[in-house]
């Protein structure tokens, strides 16, 4: 089996993000929302949406703006129905006919939770695979269940740690970083309702994780209680994430015609809670003032720039590292991964008879 298309997916509970390798070795990164729905499936203006998915006479539906949503934060969501018609969605919108290897992430704290003997849970692991490549169903027919001939599940830290050093990304303030081994990094992978974190020592050692649900949504749900409170409008407290985040964006909030500035709310909200996130990282790695050990602080996900620039006001006055389009540094460091080794998986899924001489006596 030799065409084989190297696709990852960071399926994370906010937002799923894929990257894989263009016609011209480009690289393609897209997003979508974690959102599904079930009951009838999704219509769009011509009948049913091609973002439909069935399984036991069950409908998923996967959009942009549900009106209500499964939930994907559970801790059962990585083996779930919701997990399996998310990421076949994402790749089926691909439109790609021929076999695919895919790279998917666990959490660090769940991939790295086995028993002491051996700290990788591999039963979390195969469970995963398995869920991706079960059965599944396009309503409509009008994509196509993705030739899915295997999965490599990746700890969510390690990639974006790979991805920042081999591509050379800098600090926020420009210089040159040189990612020794001998050196610990902390990386913070903060999402839309948790943040993952891991300290990573020696090259590739992860010495210490976590996962704490301190997600970006929690500081948008701040933000919309201090402004039903600061302009007396308890409707506010009513509306969508959705609609607070784009004002939490612009620093601004419309009453009528007028136009009121928010950032002093912004920055305050701000500040507490990357503060609080810091005493549970450093409750996590050993204690108070335990960040002060670390020599790069690796910030990506959806929340990395809401956090950047305290993150440089506040303790982490060493090295700060946040790539462009930090969303996609995670899979961008599996889609690195997975290519370092597409010798290995192509020979693993070629059958004898396919196989080179070569190839053969390599066996």
């Amino acid at each position: 089996m030799r065409n084989i298309e190297f696709i990852t997916v960071d399926d994370g509970s906010g937002n799923m993000k894929l990257v894989r390798n263009g016609a011209n070795g480009e690289k393609i990164s897209k997003m979508s929302p974690s959102y599904v729905m079930t009951g009838d499936p999704l219509m769009d203006g011509v009948g049913v949406a091609a973002t439909a998915w069935e399984l036991d006479d069950v409908n998923y539906s996967v959009g942009d703006n549900l009106q209500q949503i499964e939930s994907t934060t559970s801790t059962g969501y990585q083996t779930s129905i919701i997990n399996r018609v998310l990421v076949n969605n994402i790749v089926a919108m691909e439109n790609i006919d021929g076999p695919i290897a895919l790279g998917v992430t666990l959490p660090t704290a769940e991939y790295f939770s086995g028993n002491g003997k051996n700290p990788i849970n591999l039963a979390k692991i195969e469970a995963k695979k398995k869920n991706i490549m079960g059965e599944l169903t396009n309503v409509s027919g009008l994509l196509k269940r993705p030739n899915i001939v295997a999965v490599r599940v990746y700890p969510e830290a390690i990639p974006a740690y790979v991805y920042c050093a081999n591509e050379g990304i800098t600090s926020a303030s420009g210089a040159i970083q040189d990612y020794r081994k001998d050196e610990v990094n902390l990386v913070i992978d903060l999402g839309h309702y948790t943040c993952d974190i891991a300290r990573i020592t020696n090259g590739l050692n992860i010495t210490a994780k976590a996962s704490f649900d301190h997600g970006v949504n929690m500081l948008l749900d701040r933000y919309r209680t201090k402004l039903s409170i600061e302009f007396s409008q308890p409707y506010i407290n009513k509306m969508s994430l959705e609609k607070i985040k784009t004002s939490f964006e612009e620093g601004q909030w419309r009453i009528g015609s007028e136009l009121h500035d928010t950032t002093e709310i912004i920055d305050s909200l701000t500040v507490n809670f990357f503060r609080e996130l810091t005493r549970k990282i450093e409750d996590a790695i050993g204690g108070e003032g335990m960040i002060e050990g670390i020599d790069r602080v690796i910030i990506v996900g959806g929340g990395a720039h809401i956090i950047g620039n305290v993150a440089e006001q506040e303790q982490y006055n060493h090295n700060i590292v946040i790539p462009p389009q930090p969303e996609f540094a995670i899979a961008r460091g599996v889609h690195m991964l997975m290519m370092s080794k597409a010798d290995e998986i192509i020979a693993e899924l070629t059958p004898p008879a396919e196989k080179t001489p070569a190839e053969v006596l390599d066996d």
